[in-house]
This record gives structure tokens, sequence and C-alpha cells, in this order.
């Protein structure tokens, strides 16, 4: 009995004692992981530097500190960007539109030369191209910097693709090309931001005309959706040169877009993947069976969770 005992008093002994050591150990413990946690959210972490944790204390509070310096140094240097292109194309905009009145002028007025009136269309043509770019960037910035949440409404996309439409028309770049506007359901409505979609699909037109210098055949479907369906779509098709299938992959790429897309077609690929991004939906490029692309942007009808998320937003 005298064994049992001795052997009974040791058993409670080592749970005490493991207890105890459990204590001792997991509370700092716990305290490392909830630090490892806040750096993965790159929030500021401090933690005492004792114990037998020392080493490991020291480490997560010296990358805390790194990390809070990076991004301090990034937001300095993204305000400092952000700024400056604003600045810029405020300081642009004013003399880009005494150029515009004034090349109208040059271009209607039948007294001067043929010659004077035809350089006078160049400037316009150029100078409409530079307002178009300076928008772009503008957005481009706005989509990159300003965190906004993003407000969406229950709009037909048949009125977003018909204004998206006259504007390009209005704008002047569509004069080589012929447009049509295909509804294959009035109804057909989804969730979005109506000023994002409608420049999306401005972006998508024009690039059309920018890459088809002799004209083309661009057309804008609304898609017809069942009532159970959960996503509608918008299609954008032209008859143009088309793109190899290559950069048709790259175009569509996650990772490769941005490079790419900078490369070969200027910002406005890049703000439509951006766009649809940020309304949780998909945008695709694709040939068509004889040629041309299509471009298909698809997006949700009803209202998700996207309408409270932190997402990008132009204006």
């Amino acid at each position: 009995m005298t064994i049992v005992y001795i052997i009974l008093l040791n058993v409670i002994i080592t749970i005490l004692v493991s207890i105890c050591l459990g204590r001792i150990f997991s509370k700092p413990l716990r305290k490392i992981v909830n630090g490892v946690f806040l750096l993965k959210d790159e929030k500021e972490v401090f933690l005492k530097e004792k114990g037998v944790y020392i080493d490991l204390a020291q480490s997560i509070n010296e990358t805390s500190k790194s990390i809070i310096e990076k991004n301090n140094k990034i937001k300095l240097r993204d305000n400092a960007i952000k700024n400056w292109i604003s600045a810029i194309s405020h300081d642009v905009r004013t003399p880009l539109s005494m150029i515009l009145g004034y090349s109208a002028m040059i271009e209607e007025d039948k007294v001067l030369p043929k010659e004077v009136q035809e350089q006078a269309k160049i400037i316009t043509e150029n100078s409409l191209r530079l307002r178009e770019l300076i928008t772009n960037l503008n957005l481009a910035t706005s989509l990159q910097y300003n965190m906004q949440p993003l407000i969406l409404t229950h709009a037909k996309l048949s009125n977003i693709v018909r204004e998206a439409m006259v504007s390009s028309i209005n704008s002047g770049v569509l004069k080589h090309c012929s447009t049509e506007i295909v509804v294959e359901d009035e109804k057909v409505a989804a969730m979005v931001n109506e000023k994002l979609m409608i420049r999306a699909l401005i972006n998508i037109i024009m690039n059309s005309a920018k890459h088809n210098k002799d004209g083309c055949n661009i057309i804008a479907t609304v898609k017809k959706s069942n009532e159970n369906d959960s996503y509608a779509s918008i299609t954008i098709l032209d008859d143009g040169c088309g793109i190899s299938e290559d950069k048709i992959k790259k175009l569509n790429g996650q990772e490769n877009f941005n490079t790419h897309t900078n490369q070969e077609h200027g910002l406005g690929l890049i703000i439509v993947k951006n766009i649809v991004k940020a309304h949780n939906g998909e945008f695709t490029i694709e040939n068509g069976k004889n040629k041309g692309i299509i471009s298909t942007i698809t997006i949700h009808r009803e209202s998700l969770e996207v309408t409270t998320r932190q997402i990008f937003s132009a204006y």
C-alpha cells in the first residue's frame, strides 16, 4: 500500500507540475500567437521581451517595427504620386480645353485653306485622345489609391450600354466604325455602380476603335438571363483584326494582365478589369469565330456582400 500511495503521490505531483509548467509556457505562447496574427494583418505588435521565448518576442517586435516603417514609407510615396498626378491632370486640362476650342474653330472655318482645316482636325483628334488618357490616368489612380465603399444601385443594363455607346460616339473616336446595340431582354438588371460600369464599357468600345484604324463594326449586346440566373452579362464584339491567341491568354491571365496590357493596350483594359473585379464579376476577352474580338463582362444581378466590402471607387 505504501508503494501504491507513493505512486499516486508522484502522479499527483507530476500532474500539478505539468499544469504549472503548462501555464508558465502557454501564457506567453498565446501572446506570441496573437502577435503573429496581428503581424499577418500588418498591425503594430509589442511583446514583453522576457522568459523562455525572449528571442522569438524580439524577432516579432523587430518585424512589426519594420513593417510599420515600410507601410509609412509606402503611404508617403503613394500620397506623393496621387497628389502629383492630380496636380498634373488639373494643370493640363485648362490649356487642353483651349486647344480643343481653337482647333474646332479653325477646323470649321470654311474661309481657311483645306490644308489648314485638315491640320486643325489632327490637332483636335490628338487633343481628344490626350483628354481621354488624362481621364483614364485619374481613374486608374483613384482605383489604386482611394479605397472607399462601392455604392451599388439596381440598374438596367440596357440603359448603361446605350449611355456608354452614345458617349463613345460623341467623343468622335468611332467616326470610322459602325455601331449596333442588341438588347435581348430589356428587364435584365444588376447591382452596379453606373458611372464605373459605363466607363468600363466606353474603354472596351474605344479599345476596339483604337486597334482598328480602318474601322470596324462594333456590337454591344445585353444577354438574356433567366429569372433564376444569379449573373447577367454584357458582350462587346467587333469584326476587326483580332488578337493572337498568345496575347489573349496573357490578357485573361491574372498575374500578367497589368504588365502586358500596360505595354500593348494602355490603361483602358486595366481599368475595365479593376472595375469588374470591384463588382465581384469577371471580364474575359476571346477571339470571334470569324475575326475580331469578343469582350464579356459578367456581374451579379442581386445585392451581395460587395456592397459593404471595402473596394475601389473612382469618384
